[in-house]
């Protein structure tokens, strides 16, 4: 994420970022998710964000709308490579 390491996000608000492969080669496919529960598992249902394909020359922009009701505080991202073409 190229905001910050630990990004501020708002309830009902949407959020931009972009990821940086480093391939030098082919390309790849990311999915973000954001454990708002605080149960320490990714849930399909907590998956915010798909990042179809980055080759190794482009960044991959996304947007996440972060839910009006999501709790407040500190949660954990994970942003996975989830494919390679």
């Amino acid at each position: 994420v190229s905001q910050s390491r630990y990004p501020d996000l708002t309830q009902g608000v949407t959020f931009l970022g972009n990821v940086t492969t480093n391939k030098t080669s082919s390309s790849e496919s990311f999915r973000i998710w954001i454990d708002y529960n605080d149960d320490g598992i990714f849930e399909t249902v907590e998956s915010v964000a798909t990042i179809a394909s980055i080759s190794s020359s482009d960044d991959g922009a996304f947007s996440l709308d972060v839910p009006a009701d999501a709790e407040l505080g500190e949660h954990r991202m994970r942003i996975r490579v989830v494919n390679r073409a």
